[in-house]
């Protein structure tokens, strides 16, 4: 998995799955505890945002601990600044959640401590997970990209609207094309994050926009499918692969081909 996200750095040292397995977990602990909402609760409160779907844990709470925490304490040698940074994004968040009338203060509280479990986790165990990605036969790999995500969808509770739920399938969708795309990106295009800032700024726009791209068309696309909510569901979820895929390995290729990066073989 050795490939990047926004295309300056390397997955393997930057982990793309932080905000995808707390994205996952915090919609599996809502599925499961079913807990409403304030304005659920009371008519009478009036969120400032619309927010849809059941309240605890509060999902940003959770995400930006989880998130930012990493942030902070991966740079937290080479940019300290970054930790309290972190801490004033997360207490802000938080905040926020209560300030726009979307949650409870045990929502914010809980997925506080849910990312906070999470984070001291993917601390203590993405180093041995790294390394054993590296050292694992690629068959292997592919098997598990498929198999984990799939697994992942089948095993969550459904929502308010069906099962899987939507946001299920986009987040293991997301996690089983970007995963595969990885491990051919390391073994076809191997692209090196070095370059000037405008290269860099340049792959963040491509990059985007060659995403969207799939990502809006399949939208279109399938728009016109008819079907009930388990079609609808397999078609989300193929739309989410077709993006990771997209993200973790054909945009690193557009990338080398039209010059915007090199290789790492051609740096040598």
């Amino acid at each position: 998995m050795a490939s990047n996200l926004s295309w300056p750095c390397k997955l393997s040292e930057h982990p793309f799955g932080t905000p995808l397995i707390t994205g996952y977990l915090n919609t599996f602990a809502k599925n499961i505890f079913k807990l409403p909402r304030p304005p659920q609760v009371d008519p009478r409160v009036a969120p400032l945002v619309k927010q849809d779907g059941y309240g605890l844990p509060s999902g940003h709470s959770m995400s930006s601990m989880a998130v930012w925490g990493y942030a902070g304490w991966y740079w937290r040698k080479s940019k300290p600044w970054l930790i309290p940074l972190a801490i004033v994004f997360i207490s802000s968040i938080a905040f926020s959640r209560l300030y726009l009338a979307v949650h409870f203060p045990a929502d914010v509280i809980t997925g506080l401590t849910f990312g906070l479990l999470i984070l001291l986790l993917w601390i203590k165990l993405l180093p041995n997970i790294q390394r054993w990605i590296e050292q694992a036969d690629d068959k292997l790999l592919l098997a598990l990209s498929v198999l984990v995500p799939l697994t992942m969808l089948f095993l969550s509770p459904g929502d308010a609207t069906g099962y899987p739920s939507e946001a299920i399938a986009t987040t293991t969708g997301v996690l089983m094309g970007a995963s595969i795309g990885f491990i051919f990106e390391a073994r076809r295009v191997q692209f090196s994050v070095s370059g000037s800032w405008l290269q860099k700024l340049l792959r963040y726009v491509v990059g985007a926009l060659f995403i969207g791209v799939f990502w809006f068309g399949l939208r279109v696309l399938f728009s016109f499918v008819p079907g009930g909510h388990l079609l609808e569901i397999t078609l989300r979820f193929v739309r989410y692969l077709v993006s990771g895929l997209a993200l973790g390995w054909w945009a690193p290729a557009v990338f080398v081909r039209f010059g915007l990066a090199k290789t790492v073989n051609s740096e040598e």
